[in-house]
């Protein structure tokens, strides 16, 4: 898989486990909760600094 490829696949997991924490937000133990929320705060930051960084290379999806 090239660079692209694996950035948009970090990028589409990233969406995927962001999703995963909210939707199961009330099943997931207190103390973990806030962990899980920061790295998919993080996650999410990174795959939008990707996707411009993306866009701005001319790269087409």
């Amino acid at each position: 898989m090239n660079e692209t490829g694996t950035t948009v696949a970090f990028i589409i997991s990233c969406f995927c486990f962001a999703g995963v924490v909210i939707l199961s937000r009330n099943r997931i133990a207190m103390p973990m909760r806030r962990y899980l929320a920061i790295t998919a705060i993080v996650m999410m930051i990174l795959a939008f600094a990707f996707l411009v960084y993306l866009l701005t290379q001319g790269v087409h999806f």
